[in-house]
């Protein structure tokens, strides 16, 4: 697994560093493309985000996270 670090914002503007792993494609299990899992928010100051942050994030916004991570 490949790790990934990168800066977006989140929650409409909050600046974040995003740290994800990018697991290959594992066709065996039916998984025909590489994505992205373990995910780490931090904010700018590196200070982790707390729980109620990783709450709030739609799974759209995860959508967008994982594409981000994915194109890195």
């Amino acid at each position: 697994m490949t790790q990934v670090t990168f800066q977006t914002t989140i929650l409409g503007g909050l600046p974040v560093e995003v740290t994800a792993g990018i697991a290959p494609a594992e066709p065996d299990v039916g998984i025909n493309y590489p994505y992205a899992e373990d995910f780490e928010l931090c904010f700018l100051s590196g200070h982790s985000c707390p729980a109620s942050i990783y709450d709030r994030i739609t799974a759209r916004e995860w959508d967008t996270l994982e594409e981000e991570a994915l194109n890195r």
